[in-house]
């Protein structure tokens, strides 16, 4: 099964796919991260400050190692609903 979530930004375009095994994410048509499902973890986090949402997404690897993903230009409505549909 596949997921494809895109997100046009001010900037950028984000396209995050995940398949059974894999999670993609793509900034302006590149391929940036590709990730192993089974070999991290995730975790997202929404903090508001005086009516500004900041949306970060976390990927954990098996090494310990963390990649931040700024979604905040997702906003904190689109993003909380992508982080629910995704896992």
């Amino acid at each position: 099964m596949q997921k494809v979530f895109d997100f046009a930004l001010i900037k950028d375009n984000i396209r995050v796919v995940f398949t059974d095994d894999t999670a993609s994410f793509y900034n302006l048509g590149r391929l940036k991260h590709e990730y192993k499902i089974d070999n991290v973890g995730y975790s997202a986090r929404i903090k508001t400050t005086d009516g500004d949402s900041d949306c970060t997404l976390t990927v954990i690897e098996a090494d310990g190692e963390e990649n931040y993903i700024d979604c905040s230009m997702m906003g904190k409505q689109r993003f909380a609903g992508y982080v629910s549909s995704a896992w």
